[in-house]
């Protein structure tokens, strides 16, 4: 359930999305968090915190925290990193070392993604209520779009749903870095020769 202030604050699973420390966000769901740059085909870089499987109530999900990182930090993790390991996504991925880590647990999580390992009925898509806008990305995938919550849902008939919290303040940066990543998905498939 997602929850709103007089002042456009909202808060959802006892967080408020965009205020958080990783350490915050990671000893609120009781879970360590597994933090790694990924370097992007057009040589973006972000720093993730993957926690892993967490039943948050009474549903089991995976959750997936970017943070709000200084390029210098991105650059030096770059530069140190001893060796790198390909992901699906044609990104590269790099560990940090024990002083990245504990300055990564000092940062701001600005976006966090909820991934439930069940897949969701469009009834309990609708408990988020009208949606401002909606984006077909695919035949069976669409964005819908809730500004004043911060939150953004993939619904995908066919797979598995996304649910990316912010806060409202910062909705269109997470707007961007979605159509961004749809993009990148899309160059990836060309490259690959599919559809």
């Amino acid at each position: 359930m997602i929850q709103s202030d007089s002042t456009g604050v909202t808060e959802v699973f006892g967080i408020h999305p965009g205020e958080a420390t990783l350490s915050e966000f990671a000893m609120h769901f009781q879970e360590l968090a597994d933090v790694r740059l990924f370097q992007k085909p057009d040589n973006t870089l972000l720093l993730e915190a993957y926690l892993g499987k967490t039943k948050i109530g009474k549903f089991d999900a995976r959750l997936v925290a970017e943070l709000d990182a200084p390029d210098a930090l991105l650059e030096s993790i770059l530069a140190s990193a001893t060796g790198r390991k390909p992901t699906p996504n044609n990104y590269w991925q790099y560990s940090l070392n024990d002083a990245q880590l504990t300055q990564a647990l000092g940062l701001r999580v600005w976006r966090f993604m909820y991934i439930p390992i069940a897949n969701y009925e469009q009834k309990q898509i609708e408990f988020f209520g009208e949606p401002d806008s909606i984006k077909k990305v695919t035949d069976s995938a669409e964005y819908r779009y809730f500004k004043s919550k911060g939150t953004v849902v993939l619904w995908d008939k066919e797979g598995k749903e996304t649910f990316y919290y912010t806060s409202p303040k910062e909705f269109s940066r997470l707007v961007r870095a979605l159509e961004k990543d749809r993009k990148s998905d899309a160059e990836l498939q060309k490259l690959r020769g599919e559809k």
